[in-house]
């Protein structure tokens, strides 16, 4: 049903697509030349905003360029409408926007090559910052570094000379003062190899405490406080009594990542137009060994028809990803199912796909999950296999308790909790858990044993062993005030939550450590 929001809309986009027509003229092109797109971005931008797109320090800078490129733009000759934008943003990367007025009289922020012109009281060269100064080189986006020798043209790091030769000109102002940014808006950053060996050279130069005091005021009052981690502690009453069995490493290894995740309920989307994630990709081979062994499994040709049946449907909406991906997903696929075959060789039989349980601990927190395959020996044990189109977690992480998945499955497999197409899957007696890596790449696939080593637990023990660990922590962090701090194991990668607990800003400072 159409709303009145989009009626709206549409009223909006039909005035909106008239005054683009100019741009849409050119895309029905399969050549054009910059003039021309110049002149068209010039109707559009003036149409869109008048007078406004070319008022500002800004808006005469871009002026100027596409006064220059419309003049002289020619040269490039006729390009393809799909280089167009990489071609625009090269040439307006190479613009630079300074306000000339609304400053301070006595006050000049130049360039390098500006400030060689002018004489000052005092020259304040600023960003001494490992990849702000000295820069490095840009790459040409026309010429490899060999062509540009054969041409006769410098090299690109002649820009670094020159870079360094406007700061020596710097240096000979009659009193200067060097500075760098200790951080900038999103991380602390790292002093440049020239700072520090002015320092090694100096001697250790004591700081200025006149200056220093007068940031501080400029700051805020008194010196910087230290940041100490963030300590959510909601009441119990709020807090979860249903997890998943994912949610465990999360709540082993960072607390507050589960604090953000579930009861703030915070997710990070996904950029608009992306392509399939590498999450993506593996629910799609999970979905065809899923539809394969639920089908009774059978013959390796089955299974490269269901594959290539998800490939083609990919591949409507994807085409790129089929080209890239299909050959990886075929290689892992055809791999996972002449394991199989040979595992039934061996005397496991694959009796249960995509098996879904519950598991109650003993301090009454529900954890719910799903095994993506589920195998039953001649003698009713049972192994449980976790399909990874990544990389698997090590045997140290499962050994350190930072990988608890397979044994809460285990636990539940053990005690007859799980059904799969409906039906309860007979419980026995967990012999091995599993890790099968399908990367389909120079290593085709791999299977992770996380127990494998001088003793190291059975199956069986180490399922009694991690619900006795999920059952101690649930116990503490979900029934009681405890707080959720961040980063209890720091070494592990990046997560989506670091920036909200602000982790570059405490990580590694003894005095913000708890």
């Amino acid at each position: 049903a159409t709303t009145a929001r989009d009626t709206e809309f549409t009223r909006w986009w039909d005035g909106v697509a008239a005054l683009l027509d100019p741009l849409a003229r050119l895309a029905d092109r399969r050549e054009i030349t910059l003039p021309a797109l110049a002149a068209a971005l010039r109707e559009v931008a003036t149409a869109l905003a008048s007078d406004r797109a070319w008022a500002g320090a800004d808006g005469r800078a871009l002026a100027q360029l596409v006064e220059a490129i419309e003049a002289e733009g020619a040269i490039f000759g006729p390009l393809a409408i799909a280089d167009a934008p990489a071609l625009l943003a090269a040439l307006l990367a190479d613009v630079a926007v300074r306000p000339a007025y609304g400053g301070h009289p006595r006050l000049a922020i130049l360039g390098p090559v500006e400030a060689q012109l002018q004489r000052a009281d005092l020259m304040v060269l600023g960003g001494l910052n490992e990849v702000s100064w000295p820069g490095r080189p840009a790459p040409d986006p026309w010429l490899a570094p060999a062509i540009r020798a054969r041409l006769g043209l410098p090299g690109l790091a002649r820009a670094t000379g020159l870079a360094a030769h406007d700061f020596v000109r710097g240096l000979g102002a009659s009193q200067v003062l060097l500075t760098r940014a200790r951080r900038d808006a999103s991380a602390p950053l790292v002093p440049s190899r020239f700072w520090l060996r002015l320092q090694a050279f100096a001697g250790g130069l004591p700081d200025d405490k006149a200056l220093l005091a007068i940031a501080q005021r400029l700051d805020g009052t008194g010196p910087p406080a230290v940041v100490a981690p963030p300590s959510p502690h909601p009441p119990a009453a709020r807090r979860p009594q249903r997890l998943n069995v994912t949610d465990i490493d999360t709540l082993v290894a960072d607390p507050f990542a589960f604090y953000a995740k579930r009861l703030l309920a915070l997710r990070p989307l996904d950029p608009l137009d992306q392509d399939p994630t590498a999450a993506t990709r593996g629910t799609r081979i999970h979905g065809v060994l899923e539809e394969w062994i639920k089908s009774g499994g059978g013959s390796l040709d089955r299974l490269a028809q269901l594959t290539e049946a998800m490939l083609l449907a990919e591949g409507r909406q994807f085409p790129l990803l089929r080209a890239l991906w299909a050959p990886r997903a075929r290689r892992a696929l055809a791999w996972a199912g002449e394991q199989i075959h040979a595992r039934e060789g061996e005397g496991w039989i694959a009796i249960a796909a995509e098996a879904s349980g519950e598991l109650r601990l003993a301090n009454g927190i529900i954890l719910d999950g799903r095994a993506d395959r589920i195998d039953r020996d001649d003698d009713g044990g049972i192994a449980i296999i976790d399909y990874k189109t990544g990389s698997a977690p090590t045997p140290a992480q499962v050994k350190a308790g930072l990988a608890n998945q397979l044994g809460l499955l285990a636990a539940m497999a053990t005690a007859g909790l799980m059904r799969s197409n409906g039906r309860p899957v007979p419980p026995g007696p967990a012999r091995q858990i599993a890790y099968w890596e399908m990367k389909g790449g120079k290593i085709t696939g791999k299977i992770v044993d996380p127990l494998k080593g001088k003793d190291a637990p059975t199956a069986a023990d180490h399922a009694d062993e991690v619900v006795a660990l999920v059952t101690a922590l649930t116990s503490r962090l979900l029934q009681t005030g405890e707080p959720f701090l961040p980063k209890i194991h720091p070494g592990l990668a990046w997560g989506d939550y670091d920036h909200l607990a602000r982790v570059n800003e405490w990580q590694d400072r003894p005095a913000a450590r708890r």
